[in-house]
């Protein structure tokens, strides 16, 4: 439900700001509107992706996100794809259970 990401995103983004305000990071609010979009609903990634960025000791813009998400959108395609295929064998291993289970079943 897209509400129910925006209402993530925000909550998350809250997450960010307290943990940028904190830490008197330089970040811009745009950088962690971006950080909490991306991290589809996932504040402890949200939070990593800050703490990466920040390490780098300088002021993060939305190019450094967006580098930072261009590298991992690789490794999320491939961890997408296994977990279809996990998805899809284990449909087809139900199937083959329920389908030879009848037997048994009283």
């Amino acid at each position: 439900n897209k509400s129910n990401i925006s209402s993530f995103n925000r909550a998350i983004f809250k997450i960010l700001k307290k943990i940028s305000d904190g830490e008197n990071l330089k970040c811009d609010d745009k950088v962690l509107k971006a950080l909490a979009y991306r991290s589809a609903g996932d504040a402890r990634g949200a939070i990593n992706d800050l703490q990466t960025l920040v390490q780098s000791g300088r002021s993060i813009s939305i190019k450094d996100v967006d580098e930072l998400f261009g590298r991992n959108r690789r490794n999320t395609t491939v961890f997408t794809l296994q977990q279809f295929l996990y998805s899809l064998l284990r449909t087809r291993l139900d199937i083959y259970f329920i389908k030879n289970m009848k037997q048994y079943l009283p």
